[in-house]
């Protein structure tokens, strides 16, 4: 009988065995998170802090050099600029001005030819 609870008791450390091996995937998630964790650190983690740096550098100069340059130059070109803009302004209300009158003459040659015609159709009307 204590035959048997040693073999009940190797049978069921076996089990637990193969069930831990199948079903229990701790171990091998954990070495492989562990990899993952290394190799990210390793391979990627200098590159991005280089990429930080290199973002630093690259404000910072553009902080002390190159506002003040962007200053300059606009307060040296803005106010032909403004000027420029003002004058194609006034191009375009010039164009504008030409349009309406261009549009009044159209209208004014148009009606005596319109008063004609319509004295026309009704003394045609009335004959019929």
């Amino acid at each position: 009988m204590l035959a048997d609870v040693n073999n009940m008791a190797a049978a069921a450390s076996d089990v637990n065995e193969v069930f831990s091996r199948l079903f229990d995937h701790r171990p091998f998630l954990r070495g492989e998170i562990e990899f993952f964790k290394k190799e990210f650190e390793e391979k990627r983690g200098d590159r991005e802090v280089e990429q930080l740096f290199r973002s630093l550098e690259l404000i910072t100069e553009i902080k002390e050099g190159q506002i003040e340059k962007i200053v300059n130059s606009s307060d040296d070109n803005l106010p032909r600029t403004i000027a420029d803009v003002q004058v194609a302004l006034h191009m375009c209300e010039d164009t504008l001005d030409t349009e309406s009158k261009f549009n009044c003459n159209c209208l004014q040659k148009r009606e005596p030819k319109e008063v004609p015609d319509l004295q026309l159709c009704n003394r045609m009307y009335k004959k019929s």
